[in-house]
C-alpha cells in the first residue's frame, strides 16, 4: 500500500523500493526489540539495587555492566554501519573505510547473522556501479529473489497492481515462484 518512486540509480530503479520498504520493516522490528530491551531493563533495575547495597556483588556487576556496555556500543555502531552501506544509501567515505569493512565483514557473530545480507548488499552495489541503465531494474529483481531478500509471491503481487511495470520482470518471477523461492531449473 505504500507508494513507490524511481531511485535515481540505474536510470530510475523502481525495483529499490523493495529493498528499501524490507529495510523499513528491519527498522520497525528493531525498535520493537529495543523498547522490549528497555522494558527488561527497567525490571532488572531491582536487582542492582540488591546489588549495590552488597558490596561484594557491587564490583563483578559493574565489571560486568562494563563489558555490557562495550559491546552494546559495539552493536550500535555496527547496525549504523549496516544501514549506510544500504545501496539506495550513497556514502563514498564508507566504501574508502577500511576500518568500516573490518567491523562489517569480521564481527565474529554479527557477521555470520547479517553474512548473507552483506553479500546482496555487495552485488547490488556492483550492479548499480555496472551502470548497465537497460537491464537495471531486471538483474535487481533476479539478486532480490535469488538472495530471498524478497519472495517470488510479493513481486507477484506488485506486478498485478501494477506498482512494478517492466518488461521481462514475469519471466524472472515465474523462474522463482514454483520452489518456494528457489529457481527452478
Amino acid at each position: 500500500n505504500l507508494p513507490f518512486t524511481k531511485f535515481n540509480i540505474g536510470g530510475g530503479s523502481i525495483v529499490m523500493n523493495v529493498i528499501m520498504y524490507q529495510t523499513i520493516a528491519f527498522i520497525i522490528m528493531l525498535v520493537l526489540f529495543g523498547i522490549i530491551y528497555r522494558i527488561l531493563l527497567v525490571a532488572t533495575g531491582i536487582l542492582e539495587k540488591i546489588l549495590r547495597i552488597t558490596i561484594i556483588l557491587g564490583i563483578p556487576s559493574k565489571l560486568l555492566g562494563l563489558f555490557v556496555g562495550i559491546l552494546e556500543g559495539f552493536i550500535i555502531v555496527y547496525l549504523a554501519l549496516y544501514f549506510v552501506s544500504q545501496p539506495y544509501i550513497k556514502m563514498d567515505i564508507l566504501n574508502d573505510s577500511k576500518y568500516a569493512k573490518i567491523i562489517l565483514d569480521k564481527t565474529p557473530i554479527l557477521s555470520s547473522f547479517a553474512d548473507d545480507t552483506m553479500v546482496v548488499i555487495n552485488e547490488i552495489n556492483d550492479t548499480i556501479k555496472a551502470k548497465d541503465e537497460e537491464n537495471f531494474d531486471l538483474k535487481l529483481t533476479e539478486l532480490i529473489l535469488k538472495n530471498k531478500v524478497a519472495d517470488a509471491k510479493l513481486f507477484q503481487n506488485l506486478i498485478d497492481c501494477k506498482k512494478i511495470e517492466i518488461d521481462g520482470i514475469q519471466e524472472i518471477v515465474n523462474k522463482y515462484k514454483d520452489n518456494g523461492g528457489n529457481e527452478v531449473d
